[in-house]
């Protein structure tokens, strides 16, 4: 329900309707808010799960790309394994939004990045991205 309210941005009533329609249960639009409610609880821990596992992983990745929020420039920073990614919506892009992430900070492995100044700050070892060198070239 959730998905669908929040993703498809089905209004609460539709997707109510959804429900009976599709699963023949009757639900109340107040029973969608608390479904999401709850959804949102459990996705702040798996997100605070992903966050203490990157700090401790021997390498990860860090990148950052302009995004619209509102029609104002925010920054979309992710930091990633093959195994986690973790997203963030950030006002700043530089050290201030990286320290409110909450990874870098306290990260001992290696970065790999572009090489930008504010990830050279941190005090861990660092490896230049290959699609960054391509690039470059």
């Amino acid at each position: 329900m959730s998905f669908l309210v929040h993703y498809q941005f089905i209004p609460y009533e539709r997707a109510v309707e959804a429900c009976y329609d599709l699963f023949g249960v009757f639900i109340s639009p107040g029973t969608v808010v608390n479904l999401t409610h709850n959804l949102s609880e459990k996705l702040t821990k798996f997100k605070d799960t992903i966050t203490n596992t990157l700090k401790f992983e021997p390498i990860i990745h860090n990148d950052e790309t302009g995004v619209r929020v509102e029609g104002k420039l925010h920054w979309l920073h992710v930091t990633c394994t093959s195994h986690w990614t973790h997203y963030s919506i950030q006002k700043k892009r530089g050290t201030e939004g990286i320290n409110e992430i909450g990874i870098l900070p306290d990260f001992k492995g290696i970065s790999v990045h572009d090489f930008w100044n504010p990830y050279l700050s941190y005090p861990c070892s660092h490896s230049f991205c290959c699609a960054h060198i391509l690039r470059k070239l």
